[in-house]
């Protein structure tokens, strides 16, 4: 969720550079991209499950039961999965509601944007509110694996949960969250069979701050 940041704010309309539409055409040529080239290179079947966010919302408010028939997000993933289905190599499983729970490698995995935990800023950071969220979700559903996003921070809950950096990195909403600062990343996660989720690795997508500030320090 959040591949997009859509209307939601009306300062939103002013800053960004694509309105939610365009986005999505966007989003569309560099995820079709990526598993075109995965395609080509591998010969592994490509699994892709999918969660909506509060960005890519049509509607000014958070909607609770029809969040997925009022997103640009959802759209995206639907107009993806029929792109890809005759694909028998691609599979996509496009989420309904807030959980997406999928069983991978015998393991129930729980997927969800984020945006259902409430954090207020508290000095220990999200554990906290996390682990009473999933111990809540798990007396209805117990699953072995958590991971969602929303909170701009790569945070790794050995052996439950991954919370996803964010691809954006540190902005004016982690001033707002009170979010310790990360650069944009995106997190590989490992799982092994027997031992479940094993490694969660940051990919990088910028230059990392001290560069940047040896660069100005240089003249670059």
């Amino acid at each position: 969720g959040d591949l997009l940041s859509g209307y939601i704010h009306e300062d939103l309309s002013e800053t960004n550079s694509l309105s939610p539409t365009e986005t999505c055409v966007f989003l569309q040529d560099m995820i079709c991209s990526g598993i075109d080239l995965w395609l080509k290179k591998t010969k592994l079947p490509i699994f892709v499950p999918t969660c909506v966010g509060n960005h890519g919302r049509t509607t000014p408010k958070k909607r609770i039961k029809t969040s997925c028939r009022n997103s640009f997000e959802w759209l995206l993933y639907k107009t993806l999965e029929k792109q890809y289905s005759k694909h028998s190599r691609v599979i996509f499983s496009v989420g309904q509601g807030y959980h997406n729970t999928q069983v991978i490698m015998d393991r129930k995995v729980r997927f969800h944007h984020g945006d259902g935990l409430r954090y207020q800023g508290g000095v220990g950071g999200i554990s906290i509110p996390v682990n009473k969220s999933i111990a809540a979700w798990d007396r209805v559903e117990t699953v072995d694996f958590d991971i969602f996003g929303h909170w701009h921070t790569l945070l790794w809950h050995y052996n439950k949960w991954v919370s996803c950096g964010s691809l954006m990195g540190y902005s004016e909403y982690s001033v707002e969250i009170k979010a310790e600062f990360q650069h944009p990343t995106q997190a590989f996660i490992v799982m092994d069979r027997n031992y479940g989720v094993t490694s969660v690795i940051p990919i990088f997508l910028t230059e990392s701050m001290r560069l940047q500030h040896e660069d100005e320090e240089n003249g670059g």
